[in-house]
């Protein structure tokens, strides 16, 4: 998602455990990417994400995790973390499209506060 990763082994540095303690890292890296990432439009998150309809889907157990957790914190911290506001990032081009040539209206944003919130997920 956009970063690199490190891992720090305290034991065995032949050459077998580190090729498979790589092989294992990247396919936990690529399960969750493929699940979470807001980057790629083909996971599932961005599957998610681009419905229009309202009505439940199954996801998947990682992704229902992270969903509640997050509606857990959005509620702890009284709405100041909230995982809806994707469409507020982009329209301020501070999202995957990067920057827009010029700010959302206040029409426009007031449109996407109506389609925000963690209550919604």
């Amino acid at each position: 998602m956009g970063t690199t990763w490190s891992v720090l082994l305290d034991g065995p540095r032949e050459a077998t455990v580190l090729a498979a303690t790589r092989h294992d890292v990247e396919a936990v890296l690529a399960s969750v990417n493929s699940s979470m990432s807001t980057y790629d439009p083909a996971s599932e998150l961005s599957r998610f994400n681009a419905r229009e309809l309202t009505t439940a889907i199954e996801v998947s157990a990682p992704l229902a995790e992270v969903l509640h957790d997050a509606q857990e914190v959005s509620i702890a911290s009284g709405g100041a973390f909230d995982v809806t506001v994707g469409p507020l990032v982009e329209a301020w081009g501070f999202g995957a499209r990067g920057r827009l040539p010029r700010e959302p209206s206040d029409d426009e944003v007031a449109s996407l506060l109506e389609a925000v919130g963690a209550h919604r997920l």
